[in-house]
């Protein structure tokens, strides 16, 4: 029987070590992921401040629906024009 518990154990401590090293590895290789993509010029998000204020043209702190409008019309046709190159590329 004291076999047996052993074996239960050292099941539970090689379980508890492998956790380690996996989150160990983890902890190491996602910031080096993080800053590679960084290094190759992916851009971050902005945030919903930063977009407000890129869409308020007359920095009044308000989005006029013309200032809105515009902006979607930006959009749409930044869209379609990606969406042709890579119709073009296939």
């Amino acid at each position: 029987m004291a076999l047996h518990t052993q074996n239960k154990k050292d099941t539970i401590n090689m379980k508890t070590k492998m956790l380690l090293i996996i989150t160990l590895f983890a902890a190491c290789i996602i910031p080096s992921i993080s800053q590679a993509e960084k290094a190759e010029g992916v851009k971050e998000k902005p945030t919903a401040e930063q977009v407000f204020k890129k869409l308020d043209k007359d920095n009044n702190g308000t989005l006029s629906l013309q200032e809105f409008k515009a902006s979607m019309e930006k959009k749409t046709k930044k869209a379609k024009k990606a969406k042709a190159e890579d119709s073009e590329e296939e």
